[in-house]
Formats: C-alpha cells, sequence, structure tokens
C-alpha cells in the first residue's frame, strides 16, 4: 500500500510535468497561433496539482510544482488573456519563444530529477510479514475504540506487522510498540518495520491525528500531511530548539505511547513482553512514559551514527527527493540504512534479555 500510494504520487507529478512541457513546447508544433486553445493547459496544470495534492498530500515534490507551474502560467499569461478575449496574433514573439524554451528545459530536466530520486520499490509479496491496519476513534483522556461505523472519526490508525513464521523464543516473545515523529508518517519508517517483522518480532504501529494530539499549532485539522507540513516549517533549522519551546509535545509522546501500549496490552498474550522503539523527539519522552508491567525497555533509533535522518524516518527508500534536498543523500535502492537498523535493533533487544536473565539468576 505504501509504494502503490508514493507511486501513484509520483504518476501524478510526471502527468503535471507533461501538461507544462507540451504547454512550452507548443511553439515547437502549433502553426495557426491564431487558435492557440493549448495556451489553457497553463492553468489546468494547477488543477491537477491541486487535486493531486488532496489525494496524496504535499510533498517536496509538490511545493516544486507549484513554483514551476506559477513561472509556466505566468510565462504564458498574456497568451492565456489574449485567447479568453479572442484577441489572436498571427506568430510568437521571439522573447516570449526563448522564455518557453528556457522553462521546457527546466520542465525535463525536473521530471529527470523526479524520476532519478523516485521511491524504492518494496516487493511486499515477497516478504514473509502480514500488513494489518486498524483504525479507532477516541481522545487521550476517553480512551480509544474500534472506528466500525463509516463516518466515524479514525483519529488513530494502527498497523500491525506480523510475521508469517515462528523463529527463535526471544522474537516470538517480543512485541514492538512504535509511534513516528510529528515530522513523519508511519510508512517513512515502513521498510525499517517490514524487515524487523520479517526479523521474527511482532509490531504496533500507531498514527495519532490532530484531534487526538493539541500541537500547539493555529490549525486544528484532522490532516495528516498538513500535520507533517507544519512541523517540517516549524523545525526546518533548529528542531531542538523548537521542542526546548514546546516541552507539552514529550508529554504528548509519552501518552501516545501508554495509548498503544494499552492496545497492544488487550490483543496479545500476556506472556508477551513489550519493547519500545522511538526516532527523534520521541526518544525524549521514554522517562515519562507509565510503564506497563510487560514493557521490557525502550529503544531510540538514533543513537546509531550511520543513520542521519532521524525524526524523519527512512525517506532514503520512501522520500529520496526530500532525502536529496534535505540530508544530501542519495536513493537508497538497497535498503542498507533499514537492514542496519534492523540489525541494531535486534542486537540491542537481545541485550536486554541478556541483562534480564542476569538479573533474575541474582
Amino acid at each position: 500500500m505504501l509504494f502503490h500510494i508514493t507511486f501513484t504520487a509520483l504518476y501524478g507529478q510526471m502527468v503535471v510535468l507533461f501538461v507544462l512541457a507540451i504547454t512550452c513546447a507548443r511553439i515547437f508544433f502549433v502553426r495557426n497561433t491564431r487558435n492557440d486553445s493549448i495556451v489553457l493547459l497553463s492553468p489546468f496544470a494547477f488543477l491537477i496539482l491541486l487535486a493531486q495534492s488532496a489525494a496524496w498530500g504535499i510533498g517536496t515534490g509538490e511545493v516544486i510544482l507549484f513554483y514551476l507551474s506559477l513561472i509556466v502560467f505566468a510565462v504564458n499569461y498574456r497568451g492565456f488573456l489574449r485567447f479568453s478575449s479572442n484577441l489572436y496574433v498571427d506568430s510568437y514573439n521571439v522573447i516570449f519563444m526563448i522564455l518557453s524554451t528556457i522553462v521546457l528545459i527546466v520542465i525535463i530536466l525536473t521530471g529527470i530529477f523526479f524520476f532519478q530520486n523516485r521511491p524504492v520499490v518494496m516487493d511486499e509479496a515477497k516478504i514473509p510479514v502480514t500488513k494489518n491496519v486498524r483504525y479507532f476513534s477516541g481522545s487521550a483522556d476517553g480512551g480509544f475504540a474500534p472506528a466500525e461505523k463509516l463516518f466515524e472519526m479514525r483519529n488513530l490508525t494502527v498497523t500491525v506487522y506480523t510475521p508469517d513464521f515462528t523463529r527463535g523464543n526471544k522474537e516470538n516473545d517480543t512485541v514492538i510498540l512504535f509511534v513516528p515523529d510529528k515530522r513523519a508518517h508511519v510508512y517513512n519508517y515502513e521498510p525499517y518495520l517490514m524487515l524487523l517483522a520479517k526479523a521474527g518480532y511482532k509490531i504496533y504501529a500507531g498514527e495519532f491525528g490532530f484531534s487526538t494530539v493539541p500541537l500547539n499549532t493555529k490549525v486544528k485539522v484532522n490532516i495528516g500531511f498538513l500535520r507533517q507540513r507544519l512541523f517540517f516549517i516549524n523545525t526546518r533549522s533548529k528542531p531542538e530548539k523548537y521542542f526546548e519551546k514546546n516541552p507539552q509535545f514529550y508529554d504528548i509522546y509519552a501518552r501516545e505511547y501508554e495509548i498503544l501500549s494499552g492496545i497492544a496490552v488487550r490483543l496479545e498474550p500476556s506472556t508477551k513482553k513489550f519493547v519500545v522503539v522511538a526516532d527523534g523527539i520521541p526518544e525524549k519522552s521514554f522517562s515519562k512514559i507509565l510503564k506497563p508491567a510487560r514493557l521490557l525497555s525502550c529503544i531510540g533509533l538514533s543513537s546509531v551514527k550511520e543513520y542521519k535522518t532521524n525524526g524523519y524516518g527512512f525517506i532514503e527508500q520512501t522520500n529520496p527527493l526530500l532525502s536529496f534536498l534535505k540530508f544530501n543523500l542519495k536513493r537508497d535502492k538497497h535498503n542498507h540504512m533499514p537492514s542496519l537498523m534492523v540489525m541494531e535493533t535486534k542486537k540491542k533487544i537481545n541485550r536486554m534479555y541478556r541483562e534480564q536473565e542476569e538479573n533474575d539468576a541474582q
């Protein structure tokens, strides 16, 4: 589902680029400029981009396309007005042809850049893991219940990754709880979560909506991609200072883990042990989590020095465009970083069990 969504967004971006390219390239194939109806594609690109953003969210690619569409519309603005007013001309002027050619080259280069930084496909059919998405409705104070009605508010999405096999006792007895940083979504961590489940661990990944979490923003809408963009803007330069000024986020993350663990406790046998895994700001909420009796320990991903995109997830696979623009990291088609982080996570969990066994022996 993740890569279906991501690639659908990529196809939408390519459609917008194609429309913009046709608009600029018409100077090479339109002979009768007195009937220049292709100029209408210029504002039409905005409509496609708007529909694309509403369906799949506003990402780095959509922002780039917005400015590119604005440039194309500006170049074609006079032509659009002439066509709308039936004021035709016999030929394109030289300045317009030069500007259109330059913009066309930029559009082609942008398309190549987008394709080179497309998401990495993870063939879920070849991974022995079952992915199940459950929706809940409720509030941080009133508790959560499964959202079963058609139009019921779904402000908590829990994705459960279950291995389709039995491995060692430690893996079978361990349930991992994960809540993403507010700058990312669960799908930004999916390469890591899928490979972690492949290693034998069952995982509960919870994503909370606006109505559940007071985010200290003027926008109070339960829209995930809008929440991510707001956090991206607020934390783009010095995220530590932003969160220091807003310490309520640490309590929020702790509460989210408590809610997620409460759901897992009801669904998992009493023999299961829980391990909290967090990335970015949620790691600083470990001390605030009201630890259930079955919670073994907490693991932070940012402690691994090779992991450079903490707080944003594994965007070298899920959002290579953002990974390149923000962190100057290239697309990782072989899943090196998720695989490394799975190994490190497994080592830490095994160490926890050894320490627990040594304590019990004493």
